[in-house]
């Protein structure tokens, strides 16, 4: 992937992403005896670094934390892979994903039962006899597009992303008081299969895990939420 990376680098450029950096990941392998892995990715922002495609040996990802509509980050996303596919020759792909993390911050602080429906919410702390407690859920389940999960967790220590999400790549236009409580949405929609490297026919794929997506979306959030957000309701 190396070799392809400057030809890459000056399409992606022009395409709208002019910052660049490589970025090298550290893994611990735990199968078998333990070893140290450095995997390579090659980072391309907008000026603003609100949008971010990531490429390695392995993936290509569009991020972003000014999220608008999905025509909108389809097509950018779309560009991305043909520039990608028409530079390496790619002819595979094995995993085709979508991923939403969104921030719930009350206006009310604690008020998560005005946002979030009660199946999700977990046991009150006055149920339980305790003080500020933090809830998870997780939800996985198969659809006829793929595997999907949904996860609800809380927060009061300043972070606004799930752990596995690495925010050194983007901007984000976000400040939160000192221990204040929110709750972080997460629905990770995804096919694992062998496919060819069509950008056109990965994006119809794409289209099928979003449709997905937005229905959990609006079955974990309540009418009251939609309305706030400016969500129309369906």
């Amino acid at each position: 992937m190396n070799n392809f990376i400057p030809a890459i680098q000056e399409r992606l450029r022009r395409q709208g992403y002019p910052r660049f950096k490589a970025h090298n990941i550290q893994e611990f392998v735990m199968t078998g005896p333990p070893e140290v892995r450095t995997s390579h990715q090659w980072v391309f922002s907008n000026k603003d670094q609100t949008k971010t495609v990531i490429v390695a040996p392995d993936f290509v990802v569009l991020e972003t934390s000014k999220y608008t509509v999905f025509d909108e980050f389809i097509q950018d996303y779309e560009k991305v892979l043909e520039i990608v596919g028409e530079v390496t020759d790619a002819s595979l792909a094995e995993r085709v994903g979508l991923r939403y993390v969104d921030l719930i911050r009350p206006l009310v602080a604690g008020d998560f039962k005005s946002y979030i429906k009660p199946g999700l919410l977990g046991l009150s702390d006055d149920s339980l006899k305790v003080k500020r407690s933090l809830f998870r859920f997780e939800q996985r389940g198969s659809t006829d597009a793929g595997t999907l999960v949904l996860k609800l967790m809380q927060s009061d220590n300043g972070a606004y992303l799930p752990n596995d999400v690495d925010a050194n790549h983007l901007e984000f236009d976000l400040t939160l008081e000192e221990g204040e409580k929110v709750a972080i949405l997460d629905i990770d929609h995804f096919s694992q299969a062998s496919r060819d490297y069509d950008p056109g026919q990965l994006v119809k794929q794409l289209w099928e895990l979003h449709d997905y997506t937005d229905r959990v979306f609006r079955e974990a959030v309540t009418e009251e939420a939609l309305k706030q957000w400016g969500a129309e309701s369906r």
